[in-house]
């Protein structure tokens, strides 16, 4: 029969004290651009945004969040990073369901994060 063990005698472990982060804003998000603003049901509109934050940005960078007016209906285009960049465009499609109600979608929350968690 035959054991194995690990052992750390005679060994230092040095743990790197943890720093706090001196970047406590989020990202800045602007150029927001939606066209159209008013669609039917089975269309879809287009949104595109720029981020930017000197700490780099989150996997989920920013979201950006439509109710249509008076309805409580809500649409939501999420932008997503690879890596740690600083500055990011996002730009996408969103498709309005068939059988949604037609109407204004009015641009209601954009949201941003960076990789140490801070969010605008």
């Amino acid at each position: 029969m035959c054991a194995l063990g690990v052992g750390l005698a005679g060994y230092a472990l040095a743990v790197a004290p943890r720093v706090a982060a001196s970047d406590t804003a989020g990202p800045t998000i602007t150029n927001v651009l939606v066209s159209p603003t008013t669609v039917a049901a089975g269309q879809s509109f287009s949104v595109s945004f720029d981020l930017n934050d000197p700490s780099g940005l989150g996997d989920q960078a920013g979201r950006a969040h439509w109710l249509l007016s008076g309805t409580g209906q809500a649409l939501i285009y999420r932008c997503f990073s690879s890596g740690v960049p600083t500055s990011l465009y996002c730009s996408g499609s969103i498709d309005v369901p068939v059988g949604a109600a037609s109407g204004t979608y009015t641009p209601i929350d954009f949201r941003a994060w960076d990789k140490l968690g801070n969010e605008t």
